[in-house]
C-alpha cells in the first residue's frame, strides 16, 4: 500500500485511478504505477486448494 508524502500513513486509493487520499493529514497523492497493489491473477488459487 502507498504512503502518504507528507506523513508517512497509508493513502487511500481511488478505485482506477493513479490518485489517493490520506485520511491522516487530508493530503492528495499522486500514486506511481509500481506503488499501486497488484491484483491476484485469475489462475491463482485459494491456499486450500492448493496442493501439498
Amino acid at each position: 500500500m502507498p504512503n502518504c508524502n507528507e506523513c508517512g500513513s497509508n493513502v487511500d486509493l481511488a478505485k482506477d485511478s493513479n490518485m489517493g487520499h490520506c485520511a491522516t493529514c487530508n493530503n492528495i497523492v499522486e500514486v506511481k504505477p509500481e506503488e499501486k497493489p497488484s491484483a491476484p491473477k485469475k489462475d491463482d488459487k485459494p491456499k486450500d486448494e492448493v496442493k501439498k
